[in-house]
């Protein structure tokens, strides 16, 4: 278990590392999506002061509560939009910069070990395994935005009805529970898709470079009923 814990920090802290070369978008695409999120939660306080107001016939600050929840909603759009947009690039160019790591490294190494390299297994992670590192970094700043959100709910919860907040929290252990549960059985799925998919660009890239070589010897047939 303590190996195990040991590679996830270490992948965690390598990709934070990767991430925080480009200290500008990394700052910029957290605090968009942690104030356009944390925003959300202001929302339902807004429109239960205007509610409340109405019902009791005081409607002088009900203008100013209209604009306000309009100022806000349009400031959410816009942290939204930076948010997408930052994160987007963010993740855009870690995926680059892997891939020049991954490409220096195979550069580093002498004849017989890269002779020794499948190319199919070094095409699949540079690409499809690289991929899914972009999607995951397009989805932290809306991760970090979403645990400020469930702070600044719960505050507002509490504010609005104690007794229905710690009902709505006994089902927060049960999500994460069934959450860990399903990544027991994903993880695996998702290894064996991976490995796969490697093992297929693995086999189109023998096919194709031997093309020549089939050619050559004039074994076209005998290729084809293979």
């Amino acid at each position: 278990m303590a190996v195990v814990r040991g590679e996830q920090t270490g992948w965690i802290r390598r990709l934070a590392t990767a991430c925080w070369r480009h200290r500008g978008l990394t700052v910029a695409a957290l605090g968009a999506s942690v104030g356009g999120v944390g925003l959300e939660a202001v929302g339902p306080l807004l429109t239960r002061i205007a509610l409340d107001d109405s019902v009791r016939g005081l409607t002088i600050a009900l203008p100013g509560l209209i604009a306000a929840i309009v100022v806000l909603a349009l400031v959410r759009f816009g942290a939204a939009f930076a948010r997408r947009y930052l994160g987007g690039r963010l993740s855009l160019n870690v995926q680059h910069d892997l891939r020049r790591d991954v490409f220096r490294a195979v550069q580093r190494l002498d004849g017989p070990k890269q002779d020794g390299l499948r190319t199919g297994q070094v095409v699949s992670r540079a690409i499809s395994d690289l991929q899914q590192v972009q999607g995951l970094l397009s989805m932290v700043p809306l991760v970090a935005g979403y645990a400020v959100l469930l702070v600044a709910s719960v505050a507002a919860m509490l504010s609005l009805s104690p007794s229905l907040t710690v009902i709505a929290l006994v089902m927060v252990p049960a999500s994460v529970l069934i959450a860990a549960r399903s990544r027991r059985a994903l993880f695996p799925a998702t290894w064996s898709a991976q490995q796969r998919a490697a093992d297929i660009a693995q086999h189109v890239e023998e096919t194709v470079t031997g093309v020549r070589v089939v050619k050559g010897f004039g074994q076209e047939a005998r290729e084809v009923d293979t």
